[in-house]
Order: C-alpha cells, then structure tokens, then sequence
C-alpha cells in the first residue's frame, strides 16, 4: 500500500519511518511513559480508564490510516 499510494523510494519511507519514530519517542517523553502500557495495564486490571486509552488508542489509529491512505476502494 505504501509502494501504491507514495512510491518506491526507500529513502522516502525512511525519513517517514524516522520522523514517526521522533514524533513518538517526544510524546513518551512529555507523557512520561508508554501510552499503551497505561492502557494495557490498565486494562488488565479492568480500569475504566484502560479500556477508554485503548478505545482512543484504536479509533487514533483508524482515522489516521484513513487519512495517510484515503478511503477503501
């Protein structure tokens, strides 16, 4: 998909890949911790508030492949 929406330049993909990286690693780093060892933490111990992480957490990911990708055809 990515080859089909952005090309086959490796160096391309690699700066994405590096930049997404920074972006989390920054966001760790403000938060101070994984965010998604609070949710899975929290979730197994059926804390409300991991299961609503890991419900944004998801809905997060979706809307961000809709809008790097674009719609299903």
């Amino acid at each position: 998909m990515w080859s089909a929406r952005f090309g086959d330049n490796p160096w391309k993909r690699g700066t994405a890949a590096f930049l997404g990286g920074a972006i989390a690693l920054f966001g760790v780093r403000l938060a101070g911790g994984c965010p998604s060892g609070h949710g899975l933490s929290g979730l197994s111990q059926l804390a409300v508030s991991g299961f609503i992480a890991l419900a944004f957490f998801f809905l997060a990911g979706l809307v961000t492949a809709r809008l790097v990708y674009g719609p299903r055809k």
